[in-house]
């Protein structure tokens, strides 16, 4: 994908988070909603509006490229698109396929290809008739599936190519939300030059294993150091907020009270 194809579709996925949360937010100010960078939206034309920074949090702590799962589910993805269009390429006919993969075996680009062939190849030696199902545990299966369930319906007009998501899902902790606003925070001296009051919207999405996060409800009550004037803590999948309790230290302030 390319770069300006990127940051379209990540601009488009930042304003559905902020509608939504203006949605259920009731103090959510009137007035126009301008996309901007750094931060991401603009409330107001002038600088004495509110500026809106959007961040994702996920499970993995962060390195190059994403997080470890967030990286995962991505290639997951790949390999499922991948075998989806090799199979409607073939004309195989519709047919709905659930794939468990093993999450102490890492995928890598390099194997994209090559494990949706496979995954295509396996499914292919299952020939189930309209209406029925099957379940695939082979020997032979790829170590990084464990085991893939086969489905065929009278009604099914296409194929779909599914990961089954059987998630212990951990509680959000303190750490990662702190680790968040800590990394927002270096670039809240940028953010002001535009603005005079800053929010952040932590996202939890919940539409991958890595964005899956049990939220207590004393998170709101929680403490938490950083430079913005209001954090909120947005679950996507519930359709719920937590205004977070912010301060910031004297050595953090910039000059603002």
């Amino acid at each position: 994908m390319k770069k300006k194809e990127r940051e379209r579709k990540k601009k488009e996925r930042e304003r559905w988070y902020l509608n939504r949360f203006k949605e259920i937010f009731p103090s959510f100010p009137e007035g126009g909603i301008e996309e901007s960078e750094d931060p991401d939206f603009l409330l107001g034309t002038s600088r004495e509006g509110i500026g809106i920074e959007i961040t994702n949090l996920y499970r993995s702590s962060k390195r190059r490229g994403g997080s470890l799962l967030k990286r995962q589910d991505s290639l997951r993805e790949q390999v499922l698109r991948e075998a989806k269009r090799i199979w409607d390429d073939e004309s195989r006919g519709p047919i709905l396929v659930y794939v468990h993969f093993n999450d102490g075996k890492q995928l890598c680009n390099g194997g994209v290809k090559a494990l949706a062939h496979r995954l295509v190849e396996l499914v292919g030696q299952h020939s189930l008739a309209v209406g029925a199902s099957g379940v695939a545990n082979w020997k032979s299966f790829p170590k990084e599936g464990l085991r893939v369930a086969i489905y065929r319906h009278a009604r099914m007009q296409e194929s779909y190519w599914l990961a089954s998501q059987f998630v212990v899902v951990p509680a959000l902790s303190f750490e990662l939300v702190q680790a968040a606003l800590r990394e927002k925070d270096s670039k809240c001296t940028e953010y002001r030059k535009k603005c005079s009051e800053l929010w952040l919207l932590l996202v939890v999405d919940g539409s991958s294993k890595s964005s899956m996060f049990f939220i207590p409800e004393t998170i709101a009550q929680t403490p938490f150091e950083a430079q913005f004037d209001r954090a909120f803590l947005y679950c996507d999948s519930d359709r719920k907020y937590w205004q977070l309790s912010l301060s910031r230290r004297e050595t953090d302030r910039g000059g603002k009270a």
